[in-house]
């Protein structure tokens, strides 16, 4: 009678004909589809982190921390982290001062490499507009495993001449797959 019950409980095509028999015996096999969808899909969180402070003057200051972009994917996936030219940038990227309107030029890297971060087309890598951007870059390219992958970006900002001041920036982190 367990054979009939365990039976039972795994198809409902032997439970019709597994409770209807009276004497000890068996049937089936009966076919039980099972089915498990794997997502091919990333997750991607950006903390920005205060930038300095810098003194006024100081020239071109780098190895600054400027933030941390954690990606998750599926294994086995590609992805490119891309990062644009934020809200001032015209032609470079840039802080703005929003008492006094000052523009403060930046760049950013990505701290394992060194290279400039930007948001290079990864559709059609060979197309540059005419012209060309500072933070016309390419993206952190990497690998899912499925476990999370840290990437820090590293910041230069160029504070000769500048005035004293609280510059700011928004930029958009996109993780293509």
């Amino acid at each position: 009678m367990f054979n009939k019950n365990l039976l039972a409980i795994a198809t409902g095509a032997a439970l019709l004909v597994g409770a209807q028999g009276a004497s000890a015996g068996m049937t089936g096999p009966a076919v039980m589809m099972m089915d498990v969808q794997i997502s091919d899909t990333c997750a991607m969180s950006a903390i920005s982190q205060p930038i300095g402070p810098v003194l006024s003057n100081s020239g071109d200051v780098g190895g600054l921390l400027a933030g941390n972009i954690s990606v998750t994917c599926a294994p086995g996936i590609n992805y490119r982290i891309m990062v644009d030219g934020g809200m001032n940038g015209f032609g470079v990227r840039n802080m703005a001062d929003w008492n006094t309107g000052a523009m403060m030029a930046y760049e950013l890297f990505d701290m394992a490499t060194g290279a400039p971060v930007g948001d290079m087309n990864p559709i059609d890598p060979g197309y540059m507009p005419m012209y060309m951007p500072a933070f016309w870059a390419p993206g952190i390219d990497g690998f899912g495993t499925g476990a999370t992958n840290n990437h820090q970006l590293m910041a230069t900002v160029h504070s000769a001449g500048m005035p004293a001041g609280n510059y700011h920036d928004e930029v958009a982190v996109t993780v293509t797959f």
